[in-house]
């Protein structure tokens, strides 16, 4: 099943690899699809494996936080989606 993960951050006060993001990533449960989008955003940015797993990755505060999440690919609908970092694995 696919899921749809809207985030951003979590520590707005330092520099960001990147813009907010939304992730597309297959899982076979909503757990799954969690970490199957940590690992998308760990390859993706190397460096915040210096600071944490897979499973921290949600939960960290150097990690991300989810403003939104659905079932399907949603990012075509996304208001104003040019100004996230759009990835589909």
């Amino acid at each position: 099943m696919l899921f749809t993960f809207v985030g951003d951050w979590a520590n707005p006060c330092r520099n960001s690899p990147s813009d907010p993001f939304v992730i597309v990533v297959e899982g076979t449960e909503h757990v799954d699809a969690l970490l199957n989008a940590a690992r998308v955003m760990l390859e993706r940015f190397p460096i915040l494996r210096d600071f944490m797993t897979e499973e921290e990755f949600w939960l960290h505060n150097m990690g991300a936080v989810r403003f939104a999440e659905f079932y399907g690919d949603k990012t075509t609908e996304l208001v104003h989606g040019e100004n996230y970092l759009i990835i589909r694995e």
